[in-house]
């Protein structure tokens, strides 16, 4: 029973100092730039022999399950208890069973053993898994190794021999390092801790800000893309305006300048109005061929539409060859265009649909139609629509080029038309969470719809973007830590020695 509640009180120390140790981890949360766990893990290996291991196997399983997955937990957890019986094993063989620390060569391979040597160990084993599980990327290795060593190493400088006055044998020697050693130690951790901290912040701050720059240029390029959509779908609307015979030859060549000045439209069309009176007559053609209205039945196949009393079919399309199957489709009896033509008429501005799933010759993928009335003289009754045609994975493709020059992943999300929300854009891959200073959130209204416009920062730009700066100044209070330890350890040898 004695045992266990050693074991149990180990895993519990380990696991409340690595909570707040991950406090000051890099991303994505393991690698620490002090980690206090390793200090006490090798303290209470050595002080309770090798047969405590499962306390430390635990405490860091515990603290690791918080922030990845069971095996990357466990695999972690197994380099932090090899590490610890490792430097304990070290250190007894190359010091001796006994702890007083009296000597200065014992002092040097404690400090040596048990830090820098040994804690080679879990910072290998925990980089390695994380990028064979695909949470680091294999440029973000060597910075999550050295932080994660270094963390370990100033945890075992300062906080090993912390432990060892607090619990070691023989009582009377570390008694009397208590307030010596302790004091300038914690000391030593408090200002080494002010300093990284303080570091860090300002290169956030620096870093945030030139990701604020970048993500607004996205904004911009979006709002452009928006912008001359809408302002192609307008031209059309003047053409037809000013035309005297507005018929399929003329909207051929309208359309044709349309795509060319704005490639990112898969299709346009021109949607009237048609009354069931007006029926007959339009679908004879006014010589065209002739073609019937028609809507999709349960089972998305093309049959004659129903009788109701107005209609808004597809009269011209272009490009025409592969559209062709849609000519005659009468929009308005699909809910999703209905809700989009009605928010267009009652605006007078260009809505587009909900996302939905393009079906045109064979090609199966996610797009939206976003309709711009078309109006008589000042009649305020729109006479038709015309449509834009949008595949939404071309249309944003320009994103793709944002992500691999600056490491901008892009999420758009609009209205669902349920009250809640659906993704227009995502990225092609799952990216890791960015950090909370590096990522930038914009709301904006287009094509009558609102967007939250989503940019956070992809492992490529965190890589790129992370400075050696705040790490050189661990690497400063590393070696530090370890000299000023091995100077109060062999400073206090002395007066106990002479004290006895």
């Amino acid at each position: 029973m004695r045992r266990l509640g050693e074991i149990l009180g180990l895993a519990a120390a380990y696991f409340g100092t690595g909570k707040l140790a991950l406090l000051l981890a890099i991303p994505p949360g393991f690698a620490a730039a002090i980690w206090p766990p390793s200090g006490i893990a090798l303290a209470a290996l050595l002080l309770l022999g090798s047969r405590a291991w499962p306390g430390v196997f635990l405490g860091s399983l515990l603290v690791n399950l918080s922030t990845t997955s069971p095996p990357v937990a466990a695999a972690i957890a197994v380099g932090a208890t090899v590490q610890a019986s490792l430097g304990a094993f070290l250190i007894r063989k190359f010091v001796g069973p006994s702890l007083e620390l009296l000597r200065g060569r014992d002092i040097s391979k404690f400090l040596l053993l048990g830090g820098p040597a040994s804690c080679i160990v879990s910072p290998t084993v925990g980089a390695a898994m994380l990028y064979f599980r695909h949470v680091v990327q294999i440029r973000e290795v060597p910075f999550t190794w050295f932080t994660w060593w270094v963390g370990d190493v100033i945890g075992v400088a300062v906080v090993a021999p912390l432990v060892l006055i607090a619990f070691g044998t023989p009582r009377e020697v570390w008694r009397r390092r208590g307030l010596p050693v302790a004091l300038p130690l914690g000391i030593m951790l408090v200002v080494t801790t002010a300093i990284f901290v303080s570091t860090r912040r300002w290169e956030r701050l620096q870093v945030a800000g030139r990701f604020s720059l970048l993500a607004q240029a996205v904004d911009t390029a979006i709002a452009d893309k928006i912008r001359t959509s809408t302002e192609v779908l307008r031209s059309l609307e003047n053409s037809r305006a000013v035309s005297p015979r507005f018929d399929r030859q003329a909207f051929r060549s309208f359309a044709e300048q349309a795509l060319q000045r704005c490639p990112d439209l898969r299709a346009v069309s021109w949607n009237p109005r048609v009354t069931d009176a007006e029926r007959d007559a339009f679908e004879r053609g006014d010589g065209d061929e002739p073609f019937r209205i028609t809507e999709r039945d349960p089972k998305e196949r093309l049959v004659p539409a129903p009788r109701r009393s107005e209609y808004v079919p597809v009269r011209y399309i272009e490009p025409y060859p592969e559209n062709a199957s849609v000519v005659g489709f009468d929009v308005s009896s699909s809910i999703i265009r209905f809700e989009a033509m009605k928010r267009a008429r009652d605006t007078g501005a260009a809505a587009a649909t909900r996302r939905f799933q393009l079906i045109q010759d064979g090609d199966e993928t996610f797009g939206v139609l976003v309709f711009l009335p078309s109006c008589a003289g000042d009649a305020a009754t729109p006479i038709g629509y015309f449509v834009g045609v949008v595949r939404l994975d071309r249309f944003f493709a320009f994103l793709d080029e944002h992500r691999k020059a600056q490491g901008i992943d892009v999420r758009i999300h609009t209205a669902s038309g349920q009250g809640g929300e659906e993704q227009l854009l995502w990225p092609a891959s799952p990216a890791r969470k960015a950090p909370a200073e590096i990522q930038h959130e914009t709301l904006r209204t287009y094509w009558g719809a609102p967007w939250r416009i989503q940019c956070g920062a992809t492992p490529e730009f965190v890589a790129a973007t992370q400075s050696w700066r705040a790490w050189g100044v661990l690497a400063g209070g590393l070696a530090a830590a370890g000299l000023l330890g091995a100077f109060l350890l062999a400073a206090t040898a002395r007066s106990v020695t002479l004290g006895r």
